[in-house]
């Protein structure tokens, strides 16, 4: 938890702390029916950032990897690569560097993931649940309780 409360402090360019941002992330997985773990890694997925945002992806997923099955690692691993043509209007079609991944069996979670949770969470009005209300979540996947 208290790596979370970290992304608090972390801005990353946009309206809200990177806390807020993976509040509404875990927030939008949970609300489309997303599984405990794969809640888990939305709730985690940019928790690398508090180290900066190089590598944050390959940081939060070795943080989860204990915790969760290898296709939400891979997801989480992966997203800032999903991610890029939402930054970068240019990289469509061949472009995209998702398409790497295109043949991997978690291809479409991840696209799920990144296109439907993680950037449509930036809204500084959605009405995302609380830290306290993931608590159990988290302490029962990462330590067991």
């Amino acid at each position: 938890m208290l790596q979370l409360r970290a992304l608090d402090g972390v801005h990353d360019g946009g309206d809200i702390s990177e806390l807020a941002h993976a509040l509404q992330t875990a927030t939008r997985a949970q609300r489309a029916g997303a599984d405990d773990e794969l809640l888990l890694g939305a709730l985690l997925h940019d928790v690398g950032k508090v180290f900066g945002d190089i590598a944050h992806g390959d940081i939060s997923a070795a943080f989860l990897s204990p915790h969760v099955r290898p296709e939400v690692v891979e997801v989480v691993r992966h997203h800032p690569a999903f991610t890029a043509s939402h930054w970068d209007p240019s990289l469509k079609g061949d472009a995209d560097p998702r398409r790497a991944f295109a043949d991997e069996p978690w291809f479409g979670l991840a696209s799920q993931f990144v296109d439907e949770w993680d950037m449509q969470s930036f809204d500084p009005t959605y009405d995302s649940l609380s830290l306290d209300d993931f608590e159990p979540l988290v302490l029962r996947l990462v330590t067991g309780a």
